[in-house]
């Protein structure tokens, strides 16, 4: 009897450190870029102190919010716009920079470029990387942005984890202005959001 007592003790032990671990991963897993959380809803971000104002703007990522007065965010960040899909789950997470120019070669918007890859890098593994540069029209070091304006060019790194994807991009604004945009996805959210956005097409037909 104290051997069946001290091997269910054993037994249970290791069921519990093992639990422990993967509610502790399962925490990491839902933890979002500004000290949010995924998949939570809307009025659970509010409760945090967030103020979140209705962007209909776009509608290709569901229900999405401007969002201000985050505890955590980038110390250039212009803009943080969070989608919450269908089904008022926290999903999908875009931030932006300020516009940077006149600078038509983009040299001080690559430097901020390349800061926050390293930086992503550290938190979500190596990325990968295309650079596509424009070999015709708009070839000159001075003509970078042009070149992004008109689709000719474009620069972004992706980085992916178990539950997360990220983009990190260069954007312009017109010949001689850019940005930096980086979309973070839940990847279970992102699957759920194809599955909603189906089923919301069909009843809406």
């Amino acid at each position: 009897m104290r051997r069946l007592g001290r091997r269910s003790a054993v037994l249970v032990g290791v069921c519990t450190l093992l639990t422990s671990r993967r509610g502790l991963a399962g925490d990491d897993d839902l933890r979002a870029p500004f000290g949010l959380t995924w998949g939570v809803s809307s009025d659970d971000v509010r409760k945090t102190g967030v103020n979140l104002a209705a962007d209909p703007s776009v509608k290709d990522f569901g229900v999405r919010f401007v969002a201000t007065n985050l505890g955590k965010v980038l110390s250039d960040t212009e803009g943080v716009l969070l989608s919450f899909g269908f089904n008022d789950k926290l999903w999908r997470i875009t931030t932006y920079g300020p516009t940077v120019g006149p600078d038509p070669s983009g040299f001080e918007v690559v430097v901020r470029y390349r800061d926050l890859a390293a930086s992503l890098a550290e938190k979500y593994g190596k990325g990968v990387e295309t650079d596509q540069l424009d070999t015709q029209m708009f070839k000159a070091q001075n003509e970078y942005v042009a070149s992004l304006q008109q689709g000719r060019a474009y620069r972004y790194t992706s980085y992916r984890t178990n539950s997360v994807s990220v983009e990190l991009s260069i954007r312009a604004n017109d010949m001689k202005s850019a940005y930096y945009l980086i979309f973070f996805e839940y990847i279970p959210g992102a699957k759920q959001f194809q599955i909603d956005k189906k089923a919301h097409e069909k009843d809406a037909l």
